[in-house]
């Protein structure tokens, strides 16, 4: 500080009977650990204390300046509002305030009017602070303190104690150069600059008794404000009244008179009334039920604002249908199709701007509750009755197939034999006219019919080993061996069959092992082992 901060203080221009700030500075040091008399006998009216830190890796909490000078120099600032201290970082922990690194530049004002920011200097709006240890405060003391600066997080860095009316920096980097931004030589430069001298013509007010408190007043429109001399005011003015101490501790409150403006404001909306917008003023709901009205608010300078509300709600064009269709039906409507059970809501532009609403509201006739039968099983050879539950006043119609007897009766028969279909369809009409569609299941209990004899050379029938049945079988799979085990035959087609050659060639007659494996509807994987007797 001893080339910038300490040249600007000892600047006549800037602090002095002639320099902005009507105020001579004389530095001088206090012993290192002084004791009331020694500040007392030093005729000091301001101390500022700096971070004497020492070495060690919690610099920010250690000081050469021991805890009793510290006490000591606190309780020397609370004998009077006058007594001002300066004090930065690990000093300030007396007054109940800790630090750490955790700053983040930019800093700027807190928000609140105060005459460090705006002050005989100049007008402040960022600061920073320099050096690998930038501050905040971190906890406070339970008495009362103004924040007045802060990092661009908001994290306090400049505070105002009331408690000793004493000045408390986060770092001391804000009031350096080289390791802060406070430029070298007498004169200001730069905001760091600004802020610095601020800083000590504020303390220069403090300690010459000449500030103690600040009231701020707003005036609206009308309203007068009456000053301790019995003046009333209702224009913008600035005031110092002396409050005088029989301890020699005289301070001044400073009256700073705004003049606010009260404003006037309307909300003249319109919307429709299916919008259901609202307005909620003051605790007061404004809807298409209460579209009109007054209200007072305070505004940001704590004057009254009027608001009249005047609100227009447009009618809907509504129209509502009601359909009943059938359980399984849709119904399209403007290109969509629409599922019964449920109220849809379906809206239109209209030429007011408000939407025109159609409630489509689609029902359905009851359901036939449980009609499908379930797997119907076919015999071989047998002619089987098939049953459907009759719901009452309802029609059936069987799929046209030639095995059944009957294709609108809901018990008929399948005659086997003719096809073999997996599934019939049928359709069953209620007697609210709809129609259902469901299929039955059909399951085929086939078992193969095997010759034990054939004759390839034979003029009448019986030519070929010819396996069959009356329905379908799968996974179907025939050989055959001679009597030497010797595979004669192979297929897995049923349509194909030994003619008694192999390799284009006439079998010997005799007896021959078959092994035939197949699936039906009712049972997988059975086999049949048997034999055949070819003769010529």
């Amino acid at each position: 500080m001893q080339n910038a901060l300490r040249r600007k203080l000892l600047n006549p221009s800037l602090f002095g009977p002639d320099g902005i700030q009507d105020c001579s500075i004389n530095i001088g040091p206090l012993p290192k650990n002084p004791s009331r008399a020694d500040i007392v006998e030093s005729g000091c009216k301001m101390i500022f204390i700096g971070n004497h830190g020492v070495s060690g890796p919690t610099l920010e909490n250690q000081s050469e300046v021991s805890t009793e000078a510290l006490e000591t120099i606190y309780n020397w600032s609370l004998e009077c509002e006058s007594n001002l201290v300066i004090v930065t970082q690990a000093e300030a922990i007396p007054w109940g305030y800790m630090v750490d690194n955790v700053n983040q530049n930019p800093n700027s004002s807190s928000g609140d009017a105060n005459p460090i920011f705006n002050g005989p200097f100049g007008n402040v709006q960022n600061y920073n602070q320099g050096g690998t240890f930038q501050a905040n405060f971190i906890s406070f003391p339970e008495t009362e303190y103004d924040i007045i600066g802060q990092d661009r997080n908001g994290r306090p860095t400049i505070i105002w104690d009331k408690a000793s009316n004493d000045i408390l920096l986060a770092d001391v980097g804000i009031l350096c150069s080289g390791a802060g931004d406070v430029s070298f030589g007498p004169n200001i430069i730069n905001n760091n600059d600004r802020l610095a001298c601020n800083i000590f013509a504020f303390g220069c007010s403090i300690a010459d008794n000449r500030i103690f408190e600040f009231e701020n007043i707003t005036l609206c429109d009308g309203e007068t404000f009456t000053l301790p001399n019995n003046d009333e005011v209702s224009e913008e003015t600035f005031f110092i009244d002396t409050l005088i101490a029989s301890n020699n501790c005289d301070s001044f409150v400073v009256y700073n008179i705004d003049v606010g403006v009260s404003t006037e404001a309307m909300i003249v909306d319109t919307h429709c009334e299916s919008d259901n917008i609202v307005y909620t003023i003051s605790g007061i709901v404004y809807d298409k039920n209460n579209p009109v009205g007054t209200e007072v608010i305070r505004n940001t300078q704590g004057c009254d604002s009027t608001i009249t509300i005047d609100l227009t709600y447009l009618p809907n064009d509504s129209l509502y249908i009601e359909e009943i269709i059938c359980y399984n039906e849709q119904v399209e409507f403007d290109g969509n199709l629409y599922n019964p059970g449920q109220v849809y809501e379906i809206r239109y532009p209209s030429s007011l701007g408000c939407d025109s609403i159609v409630q489509l509201d689609l029902k359905s006739f009851p359901d036939l509750g449980q009609i499908e039968a379930d797997a119907q099983l076919i015999q071989q050879f047998e002619t089987s009755n098939i049953s459907i539950p009759e719901p009452e006043n309802a029609e059936i119609q069987w799929e046209s197939i030639p095995s059944l007897n009957c294709y609108n009766c809901f018990e008929t028969e399948f005659y086997p034999g003719i096809v073999y279909p997996e599934t019939i369809e049928y359709y069953i009409t209620d007697t609210y006219g709809c129609t259902y569609r469901y299929e039955l299941e059909l399951e085929y209990d086939c078992q193969p019919i095997i010759p034990n004899i054939f004759s390839p050379n034979s003029q009448l029938s019986n030519t070929e080993f010819e396996i069959n049945t009356d329905c379908p079988l799968d996974d179907y799979n025939l050989i055959i061996f001679d009597r030497w085990g010797s595979e004669v035959f192979k297929t897995n087609d049923p349509n194909t069959h030994w003619n008694g050659k192999k390799y284009g060639q006439l079998s010997p007659s005799g007896v021959y092992v078959y092994n035939l494996s197949y699936s039906n509807d009712r049972q997988s994987n059975n086999t049949i082992v048997g034999s055949i007797t070819l003769i010529h």
